[in-house]
């Protein structure tokens, strides 16, 4: 190749292959150190903090409940097991 001269410039000598490894590489490590210590230092939680529960009693520490329910009102009484079995009105094993 035939660098033209420009007089008041000196010429500038190529990068060879070598050289431009060797470039790439410093600047490929520069970034990656430099990248991990901005990551180290960023003080960003990971997770949100729990709260504090250094309470003396329970009172302290667990919410106060709702107590304008009505004791005394019947609750439908569904068992949520009884409804998931669908082969208990077999009277034989459909699996012999």
């Amino acid at each position: 190749m035939d660098t033209p001269n420009i007089p008041g410039v000196p010429p500038v000598a190529a990068l060879n292959k070598k050289t431009l490894t060797v470039v790439l590489a410093v600047v490929i490590a520069v970034l990656g150190i430099g990248g991990y210590v901005y990551w180290k230092r960023s003080s960003v939680p990971l997770a949100p903090q729990a709260p504090d529960l250094t309470g003396n009693t329970v009172e302290d520490i667990l919410p106060a409940l709702d107590t304008s329910a009505n004791p005394y009102e019947t609750v439908s009484e569904t068992n949520p097991v009884e409804k998931t079995n669908p082969f208990t009105d077999v009277k034989t094993n459909p699996f012999e």
